[in-house]
C-alpha cells in the first residue's frame, strides 16, 4: 500500500509545474525516502463535460506517481501521512488535487476532500 496517483491540476506550464512539485516532494517526501515524480497527464481533456462523473480527472493536465523506495523502511502510516501532508501543500498551489490509492478516505479524513461519487468537485478554496 505504499503507492499513491494523484491528480493535479493547474494552469501553469510544465517547468513551473515541475518546480512546484519538486518542492514538495523536497519538503514532504524525500526526508523520509519517498519518491514522487510528475508527468503531463496525456488523457488531460480542455473542454472536459462538467457534468460527467470522471470531470476532475479528466481536467488534471498532471499526475504524479508516489512510492517508496525499495531499500528503505517506510511504515505504511509515515507514506499516508507524508502524502497527505504534500496533497494539501499542493492544493495551496493548484487548482486540484486528487488523489488515486487504497487510503482515500484517509486522505477524506486528513485533506478534508477527495473525489467521490457524492462529491466529485472539490470545495472551494476557502474551504480547502
Amino acid at each position: 500500500m505504499n503507492y499513491c496517483k494523484l491528480y493535479v491540476h493547474s494552469d501553469a506550464d510544465e517547468d513551473v509545474m515541475d518546480s512546484i512539485f519538486d518542492a514538495g516532494v523536497d519538503l514532504f517526501l524525500t526526508p523520509y525516502a519517498i519518491v514522487g515524480l510528475i508527468f503531463r497527464n496525456e488523457s488531460y481533456i480542455f473542454d472536459a463535460n462538467p457534468e460527467a462523473d470522471t470531470y476532475a480527472l479528466d481536467r488534471s493536465r498532471y499526475y504524479a506517481e508516489l512510492g517508496v523506495d525499495p531499500d528503505a523502511d517506510v511504515s505504511e502510516e509515515k507514506f499516508k501521512s507524508c502524502v497527505s501532508n504534500l496533497i494539501v501543500w499542493l492544493r495551496a498551489r493548484t487548482e486540484c488535487v486528487i488523489a488515486s490509492c487504497e487510503f482515500e478516505d484517509y486522505v477524506i479524513q486528513t485533506t478534508g476532500w477527495n473525489w467521490t461519487p457524492e462529491q466529485p468537485l472539490p470545495p472551494p478554496k476557502s474551504l480547502q
